[in-house]
């Protein structure tokens, strides 16, 4: 029966669906978003996720992970979840509800459209060695068919990241601050 769920869970998340609307109860599964779209392979979409697990959102660990059309994952990144709140919230002090407000707004906010970019690397971009690696710059700027995607975590953690096809893995192309 435990296998049975399991397969099932697996089976919701895959297909973008909440597990707690699912109807399943008592899991630790707080928030799940997810979103396809073209990433490493422009003819067919991947599945972009963020996941919040734990007691609480706030104190809730986020997986970002990304999994390609054939079901293979390509990237994950684990971080605390209240790395979403970054600068939302201006207040000394801010109560809990208030920091889950933001974290959820964020969380949902994470796959927006703005934040895949096509062409990965704009041809006026030029490469600046303070945020960048020149190889995996050069190989990103080179592919035209390259999609980026930024996200921010923390108060100034800035990243892109594009599938490299010389390299057959995602890449971190640049980061700031």
């Amino acid at each position: 029966m435990k296998k049975a769920v399991s397969l099932l869970v697996l089976i919701f998340l895959s297909l973008g669906i909440p597990v707690s609307k699912a109807g399943f109860q008592g899991g630790d599964i707080l928030l799940n978003n997810s979103k396809r779209h073209n990433f490493s392979n422009n003819q067919s979409p991947d599945i972009f996720r963020l996941i919040l697990k734990g007691k609480d959102l706030v104190n809730a660990e986020a997986t970002f992970s990304i999994t390609n059309s054939f079901g293979r994952e390509i990237f994950k990144e684990t971080f605390p979840a209240s790395d979403l709140i970054g600068y939302e919230i201006t207040v000394e002090n801010p109560s809990i509800i208030k920091k889950e407000e933001v974290i959820k707004k964020r969380a949902n906010e994470f796959f927006i459209e703005k934040n895949f970019l096509n062409p990965a690397i704009s041809p006026k971009e030029e490469f600046d060695e303070d945020y960048a690696e020149e190889t995996i710059w050069k190989d990103i700027k080179m592919d035209r068919t390259a999609i980026g995607f930024f996200y921010l975590l923390g108060e100034e953690g800035l990243s892109w990241i594009a599938y490299s096809k010389k390299t057959g893995k995602v890449v971190m192309y640049r980061t700031c601050c």
